[in-house]
């Protein structure tokens, strides 16, 4: 029968059309669902190979350039070494699509370019630009629309230089005066921009009026007026993020363009001027780190009715916040840092998503915090995450869904509220030797108790390099619902699906976006009768789950003193 089922579904997949078929897995935005399409049936894995008679040139989505070999903290510049991030050989035709529209400029002799008809979009030159270079400037494809210039710029560029007449985005990073005053101007084709110079000898309005989304670093030492640099005037701006820039004091109103929806930035104090944010009508998400925050202000007040999206950072030393002028009642998702723990109670419950983090507590006593009426996210963060964080207690609302943990060493054990359906945690337990089982469902030592309602459960896990983590899967397989399970942390990124295909669960399906997968079958030991009743419990056989050290799969056990009985698949 199963095979008849096949043969019916391989029989609907021919009669589809090629264009629709590809129209269709074009559509699939995640590459793990992508490759789970492309394995389901011959036709589709055909069109990945490299003998298929026509190019059907199809592509991963979001790979990111990785280069292993390199510890720079701009670890994205070399899409040479990509493939060799996953391991997935069937699918080499596809990493080679997803790059062929990008060009590698890595030297002056232009090595690891590709000289085929390919159209080349995304351009990243990894040489210094310098006066006898000019090949350089010459070598990045007119067709280019993305080009990052990995090298900071310390001579000004050729006179002679033209950017590609179609550049969308440009990465730019003028390091001396010299080149950052004779600048020959930016291109006006530009949407996107990344620009960071360390002078504030720069060309006045030398942004580029289309542009749609800047990032602008400067030194640390100085900032800058938005006018001066023209911010003001552009009108199609939506998202900008600096830490460079600031108006003069005591202004009423900044001088940001008014097409603003997104804003992260930092400032020396809270404004002055409760008004002074006002004319961003259409601000929707602000990021602000306050270094040195005068509390005694009017506090919050400076925030647009318009923001949904809050995030405050502060110094963990400031003063309590006034309360006359508390968060705002518009904001749904709220992170704050170094806020006071006794305002927590005033926060708004139009409040959706919170995020704590290293908040000022007194000493001498701890309160109980009730969280607003409508939270449906919440996440505490510990920034020193190996010590324990103040015991505080929680007041959860009804409409809670989803707790996060997993960067904090919980200073007690929490009760989970009934209305969980997703819990991330951390796990500091590990050791050297297979000694330490964790273990859900029990009522004793690291065992914590899931509400009925759970569905998804990421554990964190805190080891040291060779470090073993050992969990009792079986008990999270019979005691709880949950049918997604994640582990994660140093080396380990271990991700399934669970599903019981049987009441008594002797049979479970274990499959997910690892890549591991597999049926076991439990073997019960023990059947009981409950208080003599016709409902009847079940004891399995212990399986465990075992991550030992370095970058491998888990493997299962059902004997931790015998040898391996079961281990996962790696397609």
């Amino acid at each position: 029968m199963q095979s008849g089922g096949g043969e019916e579904e391989e029989d609907y997949i021919k009669k589809i059309p090629t264009i629709l078929l590809l129209k269709i897995i074009n559509y699939v935005d995640d590459n793990v669902d992508l490759v789970c399409l492309l394995l389901s049936c011959k036709r589709l894995f055909n069109f990945t190979t490299p003998s298929a008679a026509v190019n059907y040139h199809l592509s991963f989505k979001h790979i990111e350039y990785k280069n292993p070999k390199s510890n720079h903290y701009i670890n994205n510049i070399n899409a040479y070494y990509s493939k060799k991030c996953y391991h997935l050989k069937s699918f080499k035709k596809m990493f080679t699509n997803t790059f062929s529209d990008t060009m590698i400029i890595r030297d002056k002799k232009n090595h690891g370019r590709d000289d085929s008809n390919n159209i080349i979009a995304t351009a990243i030159v990894l040489e210094e630009y310098k006066d006898d270079s000019m090949e350089l400037s010459l070598g990045i494809p007119q067709s280019t629309t993305s080009l990052t210039l990995h090298q900071p710029i310390r001579k000004p560029l050729p006179a002679d230089f033209r950017f590609p007449p179609l550049l969308n985005h440009l990465t730019i990073h003028y390091e001396t005066q010299e080149a950052i005053e004779k600048c020959n101007g930016l291109p006006d084709s530009l949407r996107s921009l990344t620009l960071l110079i360390e002078s504030q000898n720069f060309p006045n309005k030398i942004l580029p009026a289309g542009l749609e989304r800047l990032d602008l670093y400067m030194g640390s030492n100085f900032y800058i007026e938005p006018r001066r640099l023209g911010l003001d005037t552009l009108t199609s701006l939506t998202w900008l993020r600096t830490y460079s820039i600031a108006d003069k004091e005591d202004t009423k109103y900044c001088t940001l363009p008014k097409s603003l929806t997104y804003l992260k930035t930092e400032m020396e104090d809270i404004p002055s001027s409760p008004t002074y944010f006002r004319p961003l009508v259409h601000l929707v998400h602000l990021y602000l780190e306050i270094l040195d925050p005068d509390l005694n202000n009017d506090t919050f007040g400076f925030i647009p009715s318009s923001v949904k999206t809050l995030e405050l950072h502060m110094n963990p030393q400031s003063a309590n916040p006034n309360e006359k002028q508390p968060i705002p009642d518009n904001v749904e998702s709220l992170t704050l840092t170094g806020y006071n723990v006794s305002q927590f109670d005033k926060l708004p419950n139009s409040i959706k998503k919170l995020v704590i983090k290293d908040f000022q507590v007194s000493n001498d006593s701890l309160p109980t915090i009730t969280l607003p009426n409508n939270l449906q996210e919440f996440k505490w963060i510990h920034q020193n995450q190996s010590i324990k964080p103040p015991p505080l207690q929680f007041i959860y609302p009804s409409t809670l869904k989803h707790i996060d943990y997993s960067l904090l060493e919980q200073p007690y054990k929490q009760p989970i509220p009934q209305s969980i359906t997703e819990f991330k945690y951390r796990v500091s337990t590990t050791t050297n030797h297979n000694t330490k089982i964790h273990i859900i469902g029990r009522d004793d030592g690291d065992g914590l108790i899931f509400p009925s309602t759970l569905i998804k459960l990421s554990i964190y896990i805190n080891r040291q390099v060779n470090d073993r983590w050992i969990f009792r899967f079986d008990h999270l397989i019979n005691q709880s619902n949950i049918d997604q399970l994640v582990i994660f942390g140093n080396d380990i990124n271990f991700q399934v699906d669970i599903r019981r295909l049987d009441p008594e669960n002797r049979n479970v399906l274990i499959l997910g976006k690892s890549l591991y997968g597999g049926i076991i079958h439990q073997q019960i030991e023990q059947q009981m009768k409950d208080n003599g009743g016709d409902d009847h419990q079940y004891q399995y056989q212990p399986i465990y789950l075992c991550f030992g050290s370095g970058n491998t799969p888990p493997k299962l056990k059902f004997n931790l003193s015998t040898k391996i009985v079961y281990k996962f698949v790696d397609n």
